[in-house]
């Protein structure tokens, strides 16, 4: 199952990143993917792209942090056609997400040998069972796998050295929660004395931490230091394992047995894997997959602990990220030095394929459009400008276009 190299390597990667991308722009139900614009993708980044040069673009924050692949993309999509515009920026989403389950199976390939384990831990990008309100097909939400993608690109060991840090700087200069990522990266330089990846990592941050403190862009924190572990519990780690179209809005006692059987079945989980022995089994491989399993877990914990105590808000897309992690170590667990599938293996197979099915298309505020081609039809051009609304539709979204575009 691994990606040869040549020609061949070259079509089935492609063929994997194109597959991706399409089951990913499937996920949008209602009025689908590429006739709509979401939230920021619109009025924060495309917009953007339409009115700064492309350097003013990129330099500008949002919400008080630097978001550059989304820039860049968005400047991508400014020199289609105002009509093509909705779906450029879903299809751009959509093949991203897709080369970053591509980047996940080839990085976790550095430290896992099971196909199975780096399958799964691949496919979950493309198939996370929460956040589906925000994330799928949305340039302004790509942080969140390349958050994920992040943790394994730091375990990876290229053939060609200088895409490491390339990858590394790209992601961190896109997201100012991979300062989580910090000793995990010191470790690996400690390690391999990798010091471009070390270098492009701190680059990136000090880009980051900059823009926070010098920058003009403004966010409102309303810190809660304590209830993001009993949500993490109650929240990230139930509808990450199950998927959240079962739990409801709020929580309620529904949600509560939910989130109950969801750690019974993660407890069963790691007991299977604990308690399997094999006379092939090396105990040094059975510690290493313990040793992985162990560090995403606690990664899983602090890339949702850090959004949640400054915000004080537990949304569904900041358990994307951890619950990506949750889904690959069980399955580094399950499946990493075993010589074949164990029936708790193809059990946990089953679990995602289940949950991952059920929640594939889950109805959210941008399957009631507005469509985007609607929008163009029915919107004048006032003050040099024409103001269109974007999903979701009840939050009162607009994006300003210029009548020249």
């Amino acid at each position: 199952m691994g990606l040869s190299g040549g020609a061949r390597g070259a079509a089935l990667a492609s063929a994997f990143v194109l597959g991706a991308a399409a089951l990913s722009l499937a996920r949008q139900a209602g009025a689908g993917a590429l006739d709509t614009v979401y939230a920021e993708d619109g009025t924060v980044f495309l917009a953007g792209a339409y009115r700064e040069s492309t350097l003013d673009a990129i330099a500008s924050p949002y919400a008080g942090y630097l978001h550059v692949v989304p820039r860049l993309l968005a400047e991508i999509v400014s020199l289609l056609p105002v009509s093509a515009a909705a779906a450029g920026l879903a299809v751009s989403a959509a093949l991203v997400t897709g080369l970053l389950a591509l980047l996940v199976y080839v990085a976790s390939g550095s430290a896992l040998e099971s196909p199975w384990a780096r399958f799964l831990a691949s496919a979950v990008v493309v198939l996370v069972p929460v956040g589906q309100e925000e994330i799928p097909n949305s340039i302004a939400n790509l942080h969140w796998p390349m958050l994920y993608a992040l943790f394994w690109v730091l375990l990876w060991r290229p053939a060609v050295g200088w895409v490491k840090p390339v990858i590394v700087l790209l992601i961190v200069l896109s997201d100012i929660l991979t300062v989580v990522f910090l000793p995990l990266v010191l470790w690996r330089w400690w390690k391999q004395r990798d010091h471009f990846t070390l270098a492009a990592f701190g680059a990136g941050l000090a880009a980051q931490a900059a823009t926070v403190l010098f920058g003009q862009g403004e966010r409102a924190f309303t810190p809660e230091p304590v209830m993001w572990a009993p949500w993490w519990a109650i929240r990230a780690v139930p509808t990450g394992l199950l998927g959240e179209r079962w739990f409801g809005a709020d929580v309620d006692m529904r949600w509560l047995i939910l989130a109950a059987v969801a750690w019974v079945v993660l407890a069963v989980f790691v007991l299977a894997a604990f308690a399997w022995r094999s006379p092939s089994e090396e105990p040094r491989h059975r510690a290493f997959a313990w040793r992985i399993a162990a560090v995403g877990v606690v990664h899983c914990v602090a890339v949702y602990a850090l959004p949640v105590a400054l915000s004080g808000q537990a949304t569904s897309r900041y358990a994307a990220a951890p619950a990506m992690l949750m889904i690959a170590a069980l399955a580094v667990l399950l499946f990493e030095g075993k010589p074949k599938p164990t029936s708790a293996g193809i059990a946990f197979v089953v679990l995602c394929a289940a949950v991952w099915g059920a929640n594939l298309r889950v109805p959210n505020s941008r399957s009631e459009g507005p469509m985007w081609s609607d929008q163009l039809q029915t919107q004048a051009c006032e003050g040099g400008q024409a103001s269109i609304q974007v999903a979701p539709q009840d939050k009162g979204w607009k994006m300003a276009v210029p009548c020249g575009r």
